[in-house]
């Protein structure tokens, strides 16, 4: 857990969505990355079973990085293939009530067929909150979703998205000028212009270990709410100072 961060800036959880692979590929440090795109809402359909659900898209690697209960499913490949979708265990009880959802097919707007890939059951004490997981792949390769190029960096185009995007390093350590680094890897495969246009719309990038964002993170756009340690110490002397007057 020590080695697992997210790359933010100084006000989002997000950054840009072509930035973890680059990470991957030219920076040593990096071990593994992960991306998870913020959700949409289509229509999600099995047979007579039509709900509008949150479907949030994520790279083949983050279960690798998070480990969680898969009771369908090996979560070594969920992610790998275009369409396929890993739901959590509510959601496959509404679509499949009688079990045995795994290779199974989702419609999505009533037209794009996904398979059901794995079932899991998320964590209490996790900050990973999604009802539905798709592959990220399908984003490069289903006609639903043409134009809007996963590697792309025109910070004025469809391409330039804002994802979480989690890194797991080859250290516990993160490197000092993992930010300045980060920026210079831009600059040097899309120029200068592009890497000012880049720093203007995400910030500069910054790694915020993973553990501390449950209580110590207070940046915009998170995948779900957060608490903070001055709001846990403030119950926590509310609650002596009961036992005392009680005393």
């Amino acid at each position: 857990a020590k080695q697992l961060y997210r790359v933010v800036s100084d006000e989002s959880a997000r950054h840009a969505q072509p930035l973890g692979p680059m990470l991957k590929q030219h920076m040593g440090e990096v071990a593994e990355v992960a991306r998870i795109r913020q959700p949409l809402q289509p229509l999600i359909s099995v047979d007579e079973v039509q709900q509008y659900r949150h479907v949030m898209f994520a790279d083949a690697t983050l279960f690798r990085l998070f480990e969680m209960p898969f009771l369908e499913g090996d979560p070594a490949t969920a992610l790998q293939a275009p369409r396929s979708m890993v739901l959590t265990t509510d959601v496959a009880d509404i679509y499949f009530p009688e079990g045995d959802a795994l290779g199974k097919t989702i419609l999505w707007d009533n037209h794009h067929p996904y398979t059901v890939t794995g079932v899991v059951e998320i964590p209490p004490d996790t900050h990973l909150s999604f009802e539905i997981l798709a592959s990220y792949s399908t984003l490069d390769t289903g006609a639903e979703f043409a134009g809007w190029p996963t590697d792309a960096w025109n910070p004025g185009g469809q391409g330039f998205r804002l994802v979480y995007t989690f890194v797991r390093l080859v250290t516990q350590e993160p490197p000092p000028d993992f930010g300045a680094r980060a920026m210079a890897l831009i600059e040097r495969h899309f120029g200068e212009v592009r890497r000012d246009e880049v720093e203007r719309r995400a910030g500069t990038p910054v790694l915020q270990p993973v553990a501390d964002i449950h209580l110590n993170s207070t940046l915009l756009d998170e995948m779900s709410p957060g608490n903070r340690n001055s709001l846990v110490y403030g119950l926590g002397i509310i609650g002596v100072l009961i036992l005392t007057i009680a005393s």
